[in-house]
């Protein structure tokens, strides 16, 4: 990869940089909130306009993980969702699915308007296309779907795309918009009348009573009500590691000819297809692309960072590669998320599993969750509730999934015969390597110097594999990632790996 590319997100490159404290000792407040993301942040704020002091903490900065790093399309219409929502459960699970995510976009819209965030926010149509006819049946099925589950949706063979299509379902009145700008606005709006934000503060363990305690390494937070917006709960019970998986998405930016400017949202559904969307800055018009995903650790990231560059190149003709990053999302097995108490619990709540639509579906989540705390009727609880098993309507899923993790946690005693040695690592390379006898995750540096760490994620001890792009450590197992220092960077994995040198 040319080292001139940015290797941070664009949205965090260009966002608005957020400075709050650490956690210094203790603090407490009606709800604690943790996990400074798109559910986190909104549910927050709604709950701090309701009278409610809220404490939201956050490991790293706000809006700089999954939300900071996604493609920042806001919108209700999700690839194939509505067509296998209802196979799986029912044209009212459906219905009550579209409305949660279009209310989502109104919220957003509404929000931006009363605070005055300049985000970039606009108005736009989303397409789910095919572009060489393999996935026409597919679309076709979909539209009747979304249209029962009321979307105005529409199947057309045109769209304003700079390369050829066969067919697409089309959404107008979607929403892109700059998720880090809007969040960073939005979290402003929390600091006060008993409400704060602290940044470089992770939670390690929450402790249910009268009050709640969440443990964080920099100090204790006591609050009722603990809500754990962490991309997927640290918390192990209800096992939702084993419900959701995680998808690795390679991400670019791209400023490229306004000749080649897609008028649109636009995601392909052919296998190999690509995701496409547009930003303007002051200089001219940037693409954002991705490729369709695939679990952490099983293809190196710059293998498919290559694959989407050379589409790119070939289809869009960019001036200048700005950015590249990747993103991991949590898939839900049954294609539903999970939203409300923490199994076991009756003060802690989670939000999970959006399936790559986190922006709308996180908004229509913290609302969700903003009513369960509020004591408020919402339709969509019964729908997204978190105890739900989702063996039945997992279509196989949760079955082959799980036996791929069990596979993977076995797979170190092969990795280390076929390891290399430690001495064949390039300065500014990671990966697994045999130091001293033993696999080892590695790390050298500029300098030459050479760390090394435990191989295995702290959170069930799978075998890591390393991205060369972000260069960090992820489990292919549940998605857990590690800077190249060995310090974790989201779980569920809560613990730094152990470092030998």
């Amino acid at each position: 990869m040319d080292e001139a590319v940015n290797r941070s997100s664009f949205w965090n490159a260009t966002g608005t940089p957020t400075d709050y404290p650490a956690l210094a000792g203790a603090a407490s407040a009606d709800v604690a909130v943790i996990g400074a993301g798109m559910v986190g942040v909104t549910l927050a704020d709604r709950l701090k306009r309701a009278g409610k002091t809220v404490v939201l903490i956050e490991a790293q900065r706000v809006a700089t993980q999954a939300t900071g790093r996604s493609t920042a399309k806001l919108t209700a219409l999700h690839g194939l969702t509505y067509s296998r929502i209802t196979d799986r459960h029912g044209p009212e699970a459906a219905q009550a699915y579209a409305r949660a995510n279009l209310e989502a976009l109104e919220y957003v819209a509404t929000r931006v308007a009363e605070t005055g965030i300049e985000c970039a926010l606009e108005r736009t149509t989303a397409y789910t296309y095919s572009a060489n006819g393999e996935s026409v049946p597919q679309l076709r099925r979909e539209v009747q779907a979304a249209q029962r589950a009321g979307l105005a949706a529409h199947y057309v063979e045109e769209a304003p795309l700079p390369t050829p299509l066969v067919g697409a379902v089309r959404l107008e009145q979607q929403i892109q918009f700059h998720p880090q700008r809007y969040l960073a606005g939005l979290a402003a709006q929390i600091e006060g009348g008993g409400s704060r934000v602290f940044e470089n503060t992770r939670a390690i363990e929450v402790e249910e009573g009268n009050p709640c305690r969440v443990l964080t390494d920099v100090g204790t937070v006591t609050a009722a009500r603990v809500v754990l917006t962490t991309h997927l709960p640290f918390m192990d019970r209800g096992l939702f590691f084993a419900k959701a998986f995680p998808r690795r998405h390679v991400v670019l930016a791209a400023r490229i000819p306004d000749e080649r400017v897609p008028d649109g949202m636009f995601l392909c559904s052919d296998s190999g297809g690509i995701s496409v969307r547009a930003f303007r800055d002051e200089q001219g018009a940037i693409l954002i692309a991705t490729h369709t995903g695939e679990r952490p650790g099983h293809h190196p990231a710059e293998q498919r960072y290559r694959e989407l560059e050379h589409k790119i190149r070939e289809q869009y003709q960019p001036d200048q590669i700005l950015n590249c990053w990747s993103n991991e999302d949590y898939m839900s097995m049954d294609g539903m998320p999970f939203v409300g108490r923490m199994p076991a619990t009756e003060q802690v709540f989670l939000a999970t599993g959006f399936s790559a639509w986190g922006l709308s579906g996180g908004t229509a989540a913290a609302n969700l969750l903003a009513d369960i705390l509020l004591n408020q009727r919402n339709p969509l609880s019964r729908h997204w509730r978190a105890d739900r098993w989702t063996l039945r309507r997992s279509g196989g899923e949760f079955l082959s999934t799980n036996l791929h993790t069990l596979r993977e946690m076995v797979a170190d005693r092969f990795m280390a015969l076929k390891a290399p040695s430690a001495g064949e690592l390039a300065n500014g390379e990671g990966g697994l390597v045999r130091h001293h006898g033993h696999l080892r995750a590695a790390w050298r540096n500029a300098a030459g110097e050479l760390r090394t760490y435990s191989p295995y994620c702290t959170h069930l001890r799978c075998v890591l594999a390393w991205n060369g792009i972000d260069r960090v450590w992820e489990c292919p197992c549940h998605g857990s990632r590690f800077d190249h220092e060995g310090r974790a960077v989201h779980g569920p994995a809560r613990r730094d790996l152990r470092r030998y040198d």
